[in-house]
């Protein structure tokens, strides 16, 4: 789940794929699960969601003032840190990710470490041979992780240095593990939802969503 940049035959061979891995999504999500990613604009994203874990805290693609002054008050908690579930759009279906890092002063995002799977590389061989067979994965950023105007649905969760410092232990194990990026038994979806387990989170247990609903249903899972 990765946004692609390849010549147009490849784009056309891709096509393909889409088409029939679509139709394996529709056939394993539950009913009304699976959507087409939306624009950033998506109303949907203005929302904010709590989770009674760390306090998490939750962000619109434009932050207003009341979740600003939330985050501030977080970090005046004691809550120096954050780990942010994400969800783009891609010429594909989309990718899920995280970014981690420290809040700034007023509770904005000061540092940012991208956090993901996806197939090595960026030529779109890996990505479709996925489809059918494990390939070799990066946990890094991919093109497209760090421009927001291909952001479809965001999450922060907050948190202090201490229990930070404890997730990223884990994230960096599961990183060394070099797990492989499988389209269906092991795609970027699962392997945001093993680092929302990390922060005691409970992630959806259908990783066949789209990325954009998946991060969707992983606030509405962990409301407040």
């Amino acid at each position: 789940m990765i946004k692609l940049r390849h010549s147009s035959l490849a784009m056309s061979v891709r096509g393909l794929f889409v088409a029939a891995f679509a139709l394996v999504l529709v056939a394993c999500a539950p009913e009304g699960d699976v959507n087409l990613a939306s624009p950033a604009t998506d109303p949907a994203l203005a929302g904010s969601v709590v989770p009674a874990a760390f306090a998490a805290q939750s962000a619109s693609v434009t932050p207003s003032q009341a979740s600003t002054r939330r985050e501030a008050r977080a970090r005046g908690n004691g809550h120096t840190h954050y780990i942010e579930f994400r969800a783009r759009s891609a010429n594909s279906y989309g990718h899920s990710f995280t970014s981690v890092g420290k809040l700034g002063r007023n509770g904005s995002i000061a540092t940012s470490e991208i956090v993901g799977l996806h197939p090595a590389t960026e030529s779109p061989v890996p990505w479709m041979i996925g489809h059918v067979l494990p390939v070799p994965s990066e946990t890094g950023a991919s093109d497209g992780d760090t421009e927001e105007i291909y952001f479809t649905a965001r999450f922060k969760v907050t948190m202090d240095e201490a229990r930070y410092n404890e997730m990223m232990v884990k994230i960096r194990e599961l990183q060394a593990s070099s797990p492989t990026w499988h389209a269906i038994f092991y795609n970027c979806n699962a392997f945001v939802g093993d680092i929302a387990k990390f922060v005691g989170l409970t992630p959806p247990a259908n990783s066949m969503l789209f990325p954009k609903e998946y991060i969707e249903e992983l606030k509405a899972l962990n409301r407040s």
